[in-house]
């Protein structure tokens, strides 16, 4: 969930905008039907879809392999 389209990368903005594209700004999901293809967001709205993308914004902490540089 991004909180609104400030945090929003460029690059996603200009995909959002397409007409066969729906982003849903502060909306968490709170119920995902994948036989149905619907998504309930924590206020209660559905939405449909044909491809569902689940982007969580996270990134894994830097890890310190053997023999990387700087472990």
């Amino acid at each position: 969930m991004l909180s609104n389209r400030d945090d929003a990368p460029d690059k996603l903005l200009e995909i959002a905008a397409l007409p066969q594209v729906s982003v849903r700004f502060g909306q968490p999901a709170s119920y995902i039907d994948p036989d149905s293809r619907y998504v309930t967001t924590a206020d209660g709205l559905e939405f449909s879809y044909d491809q569902l993308v689940i982007a969580t914004g996270s990134s894994p902490p830097a890890r310190r392999w053997p023999g990387r540089a700087g472990a």
